[in-house]
């Protein structure tokens, strides 16, 4: 059963305990850190309910590129989720987005976590993978 962890304008936050996994859909524009005030401690208290090897699925298909503050907060989010033991990420994309995507995976590729994250375009497809 899923646990909402945040909803805001920008971001909602959902985690599964029962399948160790986490849920952020990614929405408008992140132009200043301020319009993201509870991003860190929201993540914080994501990971409280997940064990090490949980699973991610992020959808950015509805986020334009963030400033650089601001995905600099999301890198270190990513960093965090790594040293709480994420096994896989999934990500969801609007291929018209290229910029974003490159910003994410080249945090991941600063993270070391470039190999457990893999691009889907869809829900269904990126859980699929999740649970395989």
């Amino acid at each position: 059963m899923k646990k909402q962890i945040a909803r805001t304008d920008f971001y909602d936050i959902d985690v599964n305990e029962e399948i160790n996994h986490v849920y952020i859909l990614f929405k408008n524009e992140w132009k200043k850190v301020t319009q993201v005030p509870n991003w860190i401690s929201d993540i914080e208290e994501t990971v409280q309910y997940l064990k090490p090897g949980f699973t991610s699925l992020s959808d950015i298909s509805g986020m334009r590129p963030p400033s650089e503050e601001c995905h600099q907060n999301i890198v270190k989010t990513q960093g965090m989720f790594n040293d709480a033991g994420m096994k896989k990420q999934a990500l969801i994309v609007d291929r018209n987005t290229m910029d974003l995507i490159r910003k994410s995976r080249s945090a991941h590729k600063e993270l070391g976590t470039d190999e457990k994250m893999i691009q889907f375009d869809s829900w269904p497809e990126a859980e699929q993978w999740l649970d395989g």
